[in-house]
């Protein structure tokens, strides 16, 4: 698995229904499971699949893929 900060133009086509839920790693210490809601150029807020939403630092958000 790697992990990497995402542009702008990511961020568009994640938040562009349809959404789908997707991993991310907070701070290197934790994995959500969630969708993009809004982003400027220092947080990234992300809504999870409960429901509750969380606004992080955009440096410390990375999307994980698989190799």
């Amino acid at each position: 698995m790697k992990t990497i900060p995402l542009t702008d133009e990511q961020l568009q086509f994640m938040s562009t229904p349809p959404k789908n839920f997707l991993y991310w790693l907070i701070k290197d210490t934790y994995t959500v499971v969630a969708i993009v809601e809004n982003w400027n150029a220092t947080t990234i807020t992300l809504k999870t699949e409960h429901g509750a939403t969380s606004t992080e630092n955009r440096n410390d958000v990375k999307f994980i893929i698989g190799n």
